[in-house]
């Protein structure tokens, strides 16, 4: 039996932000996003709406096309891996941690970038 262990995500929703862009100092073009999905949970007049929030990152081309078809508002497909940042926090010590998808591939879902406002 294997020791390692496997991520994947797929998930639809809508672009909180323009995506960022970025490059490293080795040159890599780094572009960071926010992906909004609305869910339902609960069942008859249990039911509500649920907003989560997921941080993205892609690297590469990939990243370097974004801004090409993405912006506040697109609706996405998204599939990739989580990782987990962890870090201490400057300002009160206590440690902090973050997961975020990893993007191997992301589509835009009905195929037209929504104008800026």
């Amino acid at each position: 039996m294997s020791k390692n262990g496997f991520t994947a995500v797929v998930i639809l929703g809508n672009l909180t932000r323009d995506p960022v862009i970025r490059y490293t100092s080795k040159g890599t073009c780094v572009g960071d996003f926010a992906v909004a999905v609305n869910r339902h949970v609960g069942t008859g007049e249990a039911s509500r709406e649920v907003v989560e929030y997921y941080d993205c990152t892609a690297f590469g081309k990939l990243a370097e096309s974004l801004p090409a078809f993405l912006c506040k508002g697109t609706t996405v497909t998204i599939s990739g891996k989580l990782s987990v940042d962890e870090w201490t926090d400057n300002e009160t010590g206590g440690k902090r941690r973050r997961v975020r998808i990893i993007v191997d591939e992301i589509y835009a879902v009905g195929g037209t970038r929504p104008e800026k406002a």
